[in-house]
């Protein structure tokens, strides 16, 4: 895959998280408008109209699909394991696309944390880079960044390819600079 695919695939991927966001946004401002149409002899009457279609006709279009969860490392008392503790809680947010853009991705964060602790992966067919076959492949993201993806690469094998990468002490540590 060259370069260019490579920020076609992501900026697609991040038009559709932008576009999420913008709908969050929009069904945002359509509720401060509904709280203040009464007191101001409902001028806002036409905008939110316009605001609930738009909802609308993208909730009716995207095929996405999220589920939340909690969890914890998997040795914790919580699976099971009465030797260790129960371990800190893990936010994990499924997000699927298959039907929409065959993407599937899996975010996980620290209970509480922030965007800056996210750590997600997304699986999807893609051209591997060298033979540009249709394969399997997994993508790992920090914020907006893919710094990682594994391509299915024969019948025992994988390809690794990294986006920038620093080894320190035998480790691979994929960097953002």
């Amino acid at each position: 895959m060259d370069q260019k695919q490579l920020q076609d695939m992501q900026v697609a991927t991040t038009q559709a998280i932008t576009l999420d966001r913008a709908v969050a946004l929009l069904e945002t401002m359509r509720e401060a408008l509904q709280s203040v149409n009464g007191a101001f002899d409902k001028p806002f009457s036409e905008e939110i109209a316009q605001a609930n279609a738009l909802i609308k006709q993208y909730k009716a279009t995207d095929k996405t699909y999220t589920t939340q969860h909690i969890i914890g490392p998997w040795w914790s008392e919580r699976y099971g394991h009465a030797d260790s503790q129960r371990g800190p809680d893990f936010d994990v947010d499924v997000i699927n696309r298959l039907d929409s853009s065959g993407q599937a991705y899996i975010d996980m964060r620290p209970d509480g944390g922030n965007v800056d602790d996210l750590l997600s992966t997304m699986v999807e067919v893609s051209a591997h880079p060298e033979t540009r076959q249709a394969v399997p492949v997994v993508r790992v993201h920090r914020g907006d960044e893919c710094v990682a993806s594994i391509y299915a690469d024969g019948m025992d094998k994988a390809l690794l390819v990294v986006s920038r990468s620093d080894l320190q002490d035998g480790l691979l540590r994929i960097t953002e600079n």
